[in-house]
């Protein structure tokens, strides 16, 4: 006694459809009850078509696999390169201030920048590396021209107060889109750049408050630069991860 069972076609893959489709035309598995014996019989068109699915199948499944990679959203992928130029922006920013301070005579005050170009590369870094993770494609784009001259110490923390509150308008619109998106990794990565920014604006608060009170000049303004010397660069995005 002997009964015929086609193969169903597969359905979580739909290249398996396609290697399951010559076989439920050409092939035909035969079942001995009696003997509980089974037998395949494949019939010559079946071996043609056999191999041009399963290329087609292999095919579809590294097409799938390739989109899976991609895990970030095009609007939140363009939003974090944006962030990424912005940060690159910032750190050279700094970079100009630095010297500027070191330009007149000013070390402690330059050591402070300098610090702030180097925390900033760091952001600018975090942001590459999460792109990279999550299967995005990073894109460079061309730095803006940072400014190189300055009206004085109370200018650039002026420059740096207003720069920071732009920094940090432009991280909270990143966690707007992620919540748009539904992009929960997103909104727990940007979680440790809010809270920096409120470190950062507050920072920056404290130094200008303290310059406005000496008036930017006078022996105040070389005790706050003997302070501002003994700061130590430490990578916190490290100490995040």
């Amino acid at each position: 006694m002997y009964r015929y069972i086609k193969v169903p076609a597969a359905k979580r893959w739909p290249g398996f459809f396609f290697l399951s489709f010559p076989f439920i035309l050409f092939m035909q598995i035969d079942i001995d009850i009696n003997n509980n014996s089974l037998k395949m019989i494949i019939n010559k068109p079946t071996i043609l078509h056999l191999s041009f699915f399963i290329s087609l199948s292999f095919f579809l499944l590294l097409t799938q696999i390739k989109n899976l990679k991609v895990m970030i959203k095009e609007k939140m992928l363009n939003a974090l390169n944006e962030q990424i130029n912005a940060e690159q922006y910032s750190s050279l920013l700094y970079l100009s201030m630095s010297a500027w301070f070191s330009n007149h005579g000013l070390p402690g005050f330059a050591n402070w920048m300098y610090i702030q170009f180097q925390e900033e590369m760091t952001h600018a870094n975090k942001f590459f590396n999460y792109v990279n993770e999550r299967g995005g494609k990073v894109q460079l784009k061309a730095i803006a021209q940072m400014p190189t001259d300055f009206d004085g110490v109370i200018d650039i923390f002026e420059k740096t107060q207003v720069h920071e509150q732009l920094v940090t308008s432009l991280i909270n619109k990143l966690v707007d889109i992620a919540i748009e998106e539904r992009d929960h990794a997103a909104q727990s990565f940007l979680k440790w750049f809010v809270d920096e920014q409120v470190e950062e604006e507050a920072n920056v608060q404290e130094i200008l408050d303290t310059l406005k009170l000496i008036n930017g000049q006078g022996n105040g303004i070389f005790m706050l630069d003997r302070e501002m010397r003994q700061r130590v660069f430490v990578d916190s995005t490290q100490a995040a991860e």
